[in-house]
């Protein structure tokens, strides 16, 4: 599902004059991988709209030591990736709303100062994206091979309850040290402020699928379906679908 939406995207990105996507980096298996290790390790998350998967964010509190120093690595963060929206949802706050829900409940669960992400370095508008979204631009990071090099940040006090509407759910996310298990991940740097914050209780909705099955591709038909508002948006940790239950179809 989640690849899905990637290649839904990645299609749209390319009426829009942009080379981010235009093939997966670095190749196919290997952002597939990631698309799997961020579900192994409990950092990735859906969004449904009524039954239909329409959203999705990875969210994690351990920086890529490649793009973010030791200095930027003491202030506690929470970095988001894989931020996706089906194209039948854009247009209506879902994934600004994904951001401050992340970093509202990475600010209280484990006080998390900023959120922040790294932006395809070459996709101009989506940089314009985030800043119109209250987003800085720190700088572009350079002598990397890595091709999401311009780095954003917002700060977590910024983000109001009238920012969060529909996202309630409260996730476990994982804190600074916790269960990190991804090979491309450096060890996090841990502020002297940083003490442990009893775990958090499970998203009520939240599915849990075996490892190592593969993401499947839902009916383009069941995904263009729209509406006008959304009255049953639903957060989902961990969730890879294969087919609609029946009472859905």
């Amino acid at each position: 599902m989640i690849l899905y939406l990637i290649g839904e995207a990645a299609d749209w990105l390319r009426t829009k004059g942009t080379d981010q996507w235009a093939s997966p980096w670095p190749n196919e298996r290997e952002r597939d991988e990631r698309v799997s290790r961020g579900l192994r390790d409990h950092r990735t998350w859906m969004v449904e709209d009524d039954g239909i998967p329409i959203a999705t964010i990875s969210c994690k509190p351990d920086a890529n030591c490649d793009l973010w120093t030791e200095s930027e690595q003491t202030d506690l963060a929470v970095y988001v990736s894989r931020l996706v929206v089906s194209r039948s949802y854009a247009g209506q706050g879902i994934g600004t709303e994904l951001i401050d829900w992340a970093g509202s409940w990475a600010r209280q669960i484990y006080g998390a100062r900023w959120i922040r992400i790294d932006v395809w370095t070459t996709n101009i508008a989506l940089h314009s994206y985030y800043q119109e979204r209250g987003f800085s631009f720190l700088r572009f990071c350079d002598d990397v091979r890595y091709p999401s090099a311009a780095l954003f940040q917002k700060s977590t006090d910024d983000i109001r309850p009238a920012d969060v509407t529909r996202l309630k759910e409260k996730p476990d996310l994982i804190k600074p040290g916790q269960s990190i298990r991804s090979a491309d991940l450096c060890t996090p740097v841990m502020p002297e402020a940083w003490t442990s914050t009893p775990q958090s209780t499970r998203v009520s909705v939240a599915y849990r699928v075996a490892q190592g099955c593969a993401a499947a591709a839902m009916p383009f038909k069941i995904l263009a379906k729209s509406y006008a508002y959304l009255p049953g948006l639903t957060l989902l940790r961990n969730r890879r679908l294969f087919q609609l239950p029946s009472r859905q179809r």
